[in-house]
């Protein structure tokens, strides 16, 4: 799924094509805004598996809900055979646990005590990506990870963040408007 514009109260929102990199940064940013109750966190603890080590992006939790979310960011321009198969397999054969969790104390506003009645060893997995191509939503379903549609559009002259209705795992969306337009707040319903 891919999309030319948005129009949100006659404001148009222009799709903007970034690196992973940007992407990820946005939803360091965003992220538990996009994803209300939930803590977004980088989470880039090595993962060991069977077919090497790998890096995810973040993490997803929330206190008092009974999993956790091991994300991965990708863009549709990377090659779904040579790096998103293998990162996807390696993350969800991956070993993790106390150690790998531990990785988010880093973080100032986490606190691990809210998280006591996790499984450590057995995240779920969440692939978020820009754009819904059915390689990519092929790859989701065969990696057991649920996926999200994020992308970076241009808005007031200001970078957004947007994440379409279509979903194609199961997982809520919402849509993301420029930071601090009245478009954002009217979306997320302040």
């Amino acid at each position: 799924m891919s999309y030319s514009s948005l129009l949100v109260e006659a404001e148009d929102f222009e799709p903007v094509h970034c690196s992973e990199e940007v992407l990820e940064g946005l939803l360091r940013t965003y992220g538990s805004r996009l994803f209300p109750g939930f803590g977004y966190y980088d989470f880039r603890p090595p993962i060991p598996s069977v077919t090497g080590t790998r890096h995810p992006d973040g993490a997803l939790v929330a206190p008092g809900d009974e999993r956790w979310w091991v994300i991965e960011v990708e863009v549709h321009t990377h090659s779904v055979t040579d790096h998103i198969e293998p990162q996807l397999s390696a993350l969800r054969d991956g070993l993790y646990g106390p150690t790998a969790f531990d990785y988010l104390v880093r973080h100032p506003t986490f606190e691990s005590e809210a998280y006591n009645g996790l499984d450590l060893w057995r995240p779920s997995f969440l692939m978020i990506v820009d754009e819904a191509t059915a390689e990519m939503r092929r790859q989701a379903r065969l990696g057991a990870f649920d996926a999200v549609l994020a992308a970076a559009v241009l808005a007031h002259d200001a970078d957004a963040l947007v994440s379409a209705d279509a979903g194609f795992n199961g997982i809520a969306q919402l849509r993301w408007a420029a930071p601090g337009s009245p478009e954002l707040e009217k979306l997320l319903g302040a």
